[in-house]
């Protein structure tokens, strides 16, 4: 990786910059004050993971056979609301339980559902499948009442606990908050609300494998509390371990900043971390990374705020 933020502003495209000056506010914001370098380094190896994960497929992994023989058998005797995040090689978690013997109902944002349904289409045939496989809109109105069909016949249901997207979709639905290691996180929790509905016990499975081309290491945990405030922190609680211990693993620090601004304590922020440069055609523009807030500024503007931005990072 670059050696400083002066060579990285200097060797990245805008677009790429850009990328990274937001995903820096979200790495201060959830995983405290740490020095230009380190963000750097932990938004390359976002990149790099992001785009290993992608190219992988269920054929790489030798270890596959092993997903046959995960958790105790009462896990897949009965419909369960597994909960995952968009983290390690996430794309096999419906595999994994389909390999299980579960017949699953996956739930997805309008935007990817027919991708992932071409996707899973190719390794549904080619794997050993015992389950079935449903997938269904995140956004769908009548959401409810098509899970409750579902569950009736024995299927589990799969949701992504970082997904942004849901039934109820007007600009004013607020997203519950939930600490995530420094900050507050807005989340949505309606498949919480879901599972107590139904009656489905609420188990996280989260994959976190460091290399997508071996052998996939797995979570598999339920989740207890008697509210749905409880499960919410309990599943965030589980998913900061191995946030902290690979941050690389989550492809949703490039994407944060558009659905769910992070918040965290002011003292944190001191003022030589706090502003990005971001350029454009006509002069550029100053992130504020503690409120995500862009201000646009002239040529002349911007040329001190870079000579003062590096001499400060540096």
């Amino acid at each position: 990786m670059t050696n400083s933020l002066k060579d990285a502003y200097m060797e990245m495209s805008i677009p790429r910059w850009t990328s990274f000056a937001y995903s820096s506010a979200s790495f201060q914001h959830i995983l405290g004050y740490r020095p230009a370098e380190q963000d750097l380094d932990d938004f390359d190896a976002v990149e790099k993971y992001a785009q290993k994960r992608a190219r992988v497929s269920p054929e790489i992994p030798l270890g596959w056979k092993a997903w046959q023989h995960v958790g105790p058998e009462d896990y897949w005797s009965k419909p369960r609301m597994w909960v995952s995040f968009h983290f390690g090689v996430y794309q096999f978690v419906p595999l994994r339980l389909l390999i299980l013997g579960c017949s699953i109902c996956l739930i997805l944002s309008t935007a990817v559902l027919q991708s992932y349904q071409q996707y899973y289409s190719k390794f549904v045939k080619e794997l050993p499948i015992k389950g079935r496989l449903y997938l269904l809109a995140a956004e769908d109105s009548k959401l409810f009442f098509r899970l409750k069909q579902l569950v009736e016949k024995g299927f589990h249901i799969l949701v992504f606990a970082d997904g942004f997207k849901g039934a109820k979709q007007t600009v004013d639905a607020a997203l519950d908050q939930v600490k995530l290691h420094q900050a507050q996180l807005g989340v949505r929790t309606g498949y919480l609300r879901l599972a107590k509905i139904l009656r489905t016990p609420v188990m996280l499975m989260l994959d976190h494998t460091a290399d997508p081309r071996a052998e996939g290491s797995l979570l598999i945990h339920a989740i207890g509390g008697s509210s749905e405030q409880d499960l919410l922190v309990s599943l965030f609680y589980h998913f900061e371990v191995y946030l902290k211990k690979n941050p690389e693993l989550w492809e949703i620090w490039l994407y944060l900043h558009r659905y769910s601004r992070p918040t965290s304590s002011f003292a944190n922020w001191p003022p030589a971390r706090r502003i990005l440069p971001i350029s454009t055609e006509h002069g550029g523009r100053m992130l504020d990374k503690y409120t995500y807030r862009e201000h646009h500024l002239s040529a002349k503007q911007y040329e001190e705020l870079l000579q003062n931005i590096f001499v400060i990072n540096i």
